[in-house]
């Protein structure tokens, strides 16, 4: 009887040893799967920064040009206002 329970107990060792590879496998993959989706996500992330500034510098260079063109009006209105002379 005592060679049949250490039997037993052998094969549940086996068994649970078989569970416990099966389950470290499977958290090795979900690790790589996480890591892989991780990666991906900094990667689009990225893209989203650079095509954010991207946008918005030249945005920002749009700006700059009306501002400039503002400018050079205001100087031509001045130049009239200057030739005109003082107002009555």
């Amino acid at each position: 009887m005592a060679d049949n329970s250490i039997e037993f107990i052998g094969k549940q060792l086996q068994n649970i040893q078989a569970e416990l590879r099966e389950m470290k496998f499977a958290a090795e993959v979900e690790r790589r799967n996480n890591r892989s989706a991780f990666d991906k996500l900094v990667v689009e992330v990225g893209i989203k920064l650079g095509t954010f500034e991207t946008t918005i510098e030249h945005r920002l260079r749009q700006v700059d040009n009306q501002l400039a063109t503002v400018r050079q009006q205001l100087d031509r209105i001045e130049q009239l206002l200057t030739a005109r002379g003082p107002s009555s």
